[in-house]
């Protein structure tokens, strides 16, 4: 073999660099297909895949030492830079290799050793290559604990790589290259194998940020982005294949809709970004429950607040205990909404495929008829096949309440809001509303209603109502002491009474309530029953009269007559009149211009956000 001294011309430089440039980043692309065939026939067939894994790099690994063979003049009369450029750059590359076993990343050391070691076999500059195999060694090392973070990051990539280089160009003997390494012909060496390591990071790179954008882009049409289940599209997808797959091998299959009850309420009554919490609650416990079973099948959201799973090769009866897990899971737990925790309940629907089933339609649709069945029958409750199967907890009949604030405005400064008044309301299941509470509600109730309030209105005047009893009992009088010396902030205190009321009773309530200046309201509902005799105005502060009643009223002389003589009184003994039900402009102006009402409430002014009930 003749060894040559001679270093590359400028053109001759740039060519063999982009010989390199074009070599490696054709070898890279080929060769990261080949390496993800490998892995999608690991998970499919673990030996065959296995032996892929392991041909793949035996394969470059073997043209690289035929290259450097090449390279050093063995095959032909010269070496050259390139050819040893090229075979060090596909052993070390190999190297690289993310997401290796540890047997296969040994395979990988050694053979790069061994190429090491065939292109370092000068025995006159022995301790020079000794020096350079412990490099090696070291290399390897960070290699391995490095790997992850090496292959896809563009300048630890080519820093690695170009390192590996310098210590290889640097070390080489001329014996060993073909041809007299000097200095000028080693940086000619780097500079080749720089263009190389840095069009492959470069590609790599840019081929790993495209693997991350279509794997979003997958991840997007494969899964639901707020509760993290499978879409819709995908479970169509899955229950053709599963359908056709159990008919095709003679097996079962179970289908079961889960639907969240009374989700519309609370998305109206707490607000959608709460509703949004709820789904993703409720979606994490059932994934939490399904991987407590054998076998567990996906998750699928199919609907704004309704879910699904197919239960491949799987019965009703096996799947019932799956169910029956994730319903009172679900029960049990308390969710997030906003500030608040709630109770959410589920109802369930499913069946099996029957040979009458032609098509997955035919089964979606019977799952849809025993989910509607769960909801006929109260919700809360599975149904499966027909049979519906029901808490076994004794319930109490519940009525269901709100509680709910009304502003006051005075129609004499241009509707200014001077007070918020307490008001329960009782949902009327039947006619799909809710209706004013008319009965007596709690103090105690009340008060614990009205420390939230007062967060949203400090500087307003808070009015509540009280029973004929409650308001001359002394432990009213110390609640409402204590409430407002709680709230400092707060403009004052109404109590309204429902008429009729006697003298002495007023007395008492006025003697009570002046001492906590808290003022006193006489509500009134029927002209009819009498209302407070003209002698007793002066106990109270302001009459409340419904537009309902003074309208009925206007129609009847006698009760025409009672109203009008009540206004007098009130205007008398300076009593402000509150007109309440004033739901128009008609109605604010008929208050005040006939009425002389001071304040009004009613629809006109504000209208309680009370949720439908499902």
């Amino acid at each position: 073999m003749t060894i040559h001294t001679f270093s590359l011309s400028w053109q001759m430089l740039l060519a063999q660099g982009l010989t390199m440039l074009f070599f490696a980043t054709g070898f890279v692309s080929y060769y990261s297909r080949a390496w993800q065939y490998a892995a999608r026939q690991k998970a499919s067939d673990w030996r065959r895949g296995a032996w892929i894994r392991l041909a793949i790099p035996a394969a470059g690994i073997l043209v690289s030492f035929l290259l450097a063979w090449t390279g050093s003049g063995h095959l032909l009369p010269v070496g050259g830079l390139v050819q040893q450029g090229i075979a060090l750059f596909i052993v070390s590359y190999i190297a690289l290799d993310a997401h290796t076993t540890t047997p296969e990343y040994i395979l990988r050391s050694l053979a790069l050793a061994f190429f090491w070691a065939f292109t370092h076999r000068a025995v006159n500059l022995w301790p020079n290559s000794l020096f350079s195999f412990l490099l090696l060694i070291v290399w390897l090392t960070y290699v391995r604990a490095n790997g992850k973070h090496i292959r896809y990051h563009l300048l630890q990539h080519s820093l690695v790589l170009m390192t590996l280089a310098a210590l290889y160009w640097l070390t080489i003997d001329s014996v060993s290259a073909g041809f007299n390494m000097n200095p000028t012909l080693r940086i000619q060496a780097l500079l080749l194998y720089a263009c190389s390591s840095f069009s492959t990071g470069l590609y790599l790179f840019e081929l790993r940020q495209s693997d991350k954008q279509s794997e979003a882009n997958a991840r997007r049409a494969t899964y639901d982005a707020l509760t993290n289940t499978k879409t819709y599209a995908i479970f169509q997808d899955d229950l053709e294949q599963q359908f056709a797959a159990s008919i095709a091998n003679a097996e079962a299959l179970t289908m079961v809709e889960i639907d969240v009850d009374h989700f519309k309420q609370v998305n109206d009554h707490y607000g959608h970004l709460a509703g949004n919490e709820i789904l993703i609650g409720v979606a994490t416990t059932l994934r939490d429950v399904l991987r407590r079973h054998p076998g567990a099948p996906q998750l699928y959201r199919t609907g704004g607040e309704e879910f699904s799973l197919i239960f491949a090769g799987q019965t009703t009866q096996e799947v019932m205990p799956v169910l029956i897990d994730c319903w009172r899971t679900v029960r049990r737990t308390r969710y997030s909404a906003g500030d608040n925790e709630l109770a959410v309940t589920i109802s369930c629907g499913g069946t099996e495929r029957t040979i009458a089933d032609n098509s997955a339609d035919d089964l979606f649709k019977r799952v849809d008829d025993n989910m509607y069945q769960s909801k006929k029958r109260g919700r809360d409750v599975i149904t499966m096949n027909g049979d519906t199967l029901r808490d076994n907890t004794v319930h109490r009949a519940r009525e269901i309440l709100a509680y709910y604030t009304q502003t006051m405005v005075d129609l004499q400064d241009a509707n200014k809001l001077v007070a918020h008044e307490v008001v329960i309301a009782r949902n009327l299941s039947e006619y799909d509303r809710w209706q004013t509470w008319p009965f007596g509600t709690p103090l105690t109730s009340q008060l614990a209603f009205m420390n939230k309030a007062v967060n949203m209105a400090p500087e307003l005047c808070l009015a509540i109502s009280l029973s004929k009893n409650e308001c001359i009992e002394p432990y009213t009088v110390r609640q409402l002491h204590d409430f407002m010396q709680s709230h400092a902030g707060l403009h004052g205190m109404m109590v309204q009474i429902k008429a009729p009321v006697s003298t002495e009773l007023l007395r008492q309530v006025q003697i009570n309530m002046a001492a906590e200046d808290i003022k006193v309201v006489i509500s009134v509902d029927n002209l009819d029953a009498g209302v407070i005799p003209m002698t007793a105005l002066h106990l109270i502060d302001s009459i409340k009269l419904s537009m309902g009643m003074v309208r009925k009223a206007l129609g009847q002389p006698q009760s025409a007559a009672v109203l009008r003589q009540l206004v007098a009184d009130c205007s008398a003994a300076d009593v402000t009149i509150i007109c309440t039900d004033v739901n128009s402009p008609s109605d604010a102006e008929f208050a005040q211009a006939t009425l002389h009402a001071r304040y009004a409430q009613g629809y006109y002014y504000d209208r309680p956000d009370l949720p439908r009930i499902d």
